[in-house]
């Protein structure tokens, strides 16, 4: 995943190029990259799911949340995803598709 500011101008570019054609509201790349981390992690963020809700589970709390556990959230957001995090839930693809 590129950093927040790439993808902030990117989104701005998007805008500008369709601009009077189509009508784009996008999502905040900080809560998108939250929802990654989360989808691609497991039983160990755990620690760091709770200390996020009990720090309010806003982007300030999720930002204390990661200091406070030690979280590395780069691990999560890499590009590389651990398909075994997944693997309990029964599909009608072979394991192998998923990690092309």
């Amino acid at each position: 995943m590129e950093d927040l500011a790439t993808i902030r101008r990117k989104i701005q570019l998007i805008k500008r190029r369709l601009a009077g054609k189509a009508e784009v509201r996008e999502y905040d790349p900080r809560w998108a990259r939250i929802q990654a981390i989360i989808s691609r992690g497991g039983k160990e963020l755990a620690e760091t799911l709770l200390a996020w809700a009990k720090a309010g589970a806003g982007l300030g709390g999720w930002r204390k949340a990661v200091k406070q556990t030690g979280l590395q959230e780069k691990k999560y957001i890499s590009g590389e995803v651990d398909t075994t995090t997944w693997s309990f839930i029964v599909l009608p693809l072979k394991p192998s598709i998923l990690r092309t």
